[in-house]
């Protein structure tokens, strides 16, 4: 009995992750298909020079974010490293 209950939750909890990571997919795509195919067609500007106006200011925005906030998400080492650093104070 135990075991058919773990193979319902198991199901049921995958068909949700799964419902929920093809939602963000499909939301992922549409931004990305809105952006640079329905708006920047509309833009009185060659399509060779979006690329321009959109990473140059994203990239100082995320440089200005990690400067003020730090690398993140954190590399697997400094992860390791601070739960190493955790159990020693244990």
């Amino acid at each position: 009995m135990k075991e058919l209950n773990i193979f319902y939750y198991a199901t049921i909890w995958s068909f949700i992750i799964g419902i929920c990571c093809a939602t963000y997919l499909n939301l992922i795509n549409f931004i990305i298909n809105f952006v640079w195919h329905v708006l920047f067609d509309k833009l009185p500007v060659p399509s060779q020079a979006l690329p321009f106006f959109i990473c140059i200011p994203f990239g100082f925005i995320i440089g200005i974010l990690i400067k003020r906030l730090g690398s993140y998400p954190l590399t697997i080492e400094e992860v390791l490293m601070s739960v190493k650093q955790e159990f020693q104070q244990v």
